[in-house]
Formats: C-alpha cells, sequence, structure tokens
C-alpha cells in the first residue's frame, strides 16, 4: 500500500496542527529543498529519518537513502 501526497498532508497537518493545504506546502517545500541541495553536491540528513546522497557513476546520477538506525527501530 501506498499514500499519495494529500494523504500524507492530511496526517501531517494533524500531527503539526497545520491546515491540510498548509502541510502539502510544507511537504512540497521539503522536496524541493532535498532536491535542491542535492543537485549542488551537498548530502541531506534528516535527524531521526536518515541521509539522501547523491551518486554518480558512469554518466548515470541516482540517490542513495541510508535509513537512521532510530528509524528502522520504529519500523
Amino acid at each position: 500500500m501506498h499514500i499519495n501526497t494529500k494523504q500524507l498532508a492530511s496526517h501531517v497537518s494533524f500531527l503539526a496542527r497545520l491546515t491540510p493545504a498548509q502541510a502539502e506546502a510544507a511537504i512540497d517545500g521539503l522536496c524541493n529543498a532535498i532536491v535542491n541541495q542535492l543537485a549542488t553536491g551537498n548530502d541531506v540528513h534528516i535527524e531521526g529519518f536518515g541521509l539522501f546522497e547523491k551518486i554518480q557513476s558512469e554518466g548515470a546520477c541516482r540517490i542513495r537513502f541510508r535509513m537512521q538506525k532510530t528509524l528502522g527501530e520504529k519500523l
């Protein structure tokens, strides 16, 4: 099963006491910020969640996510 951005925003809005529209804007902003940082060569570490890294090899670009141990314990 998966959820889409609007469904995730509904959960975030409840947890963060935001409107669903504000939560969706925050999710979009976070995603854009991560992409922008990766595009400029920076890794992105989100405490309690994990690390996003841009990997370049043989002309191909991919993103690696390394889950933080605390996240794994919650799953």
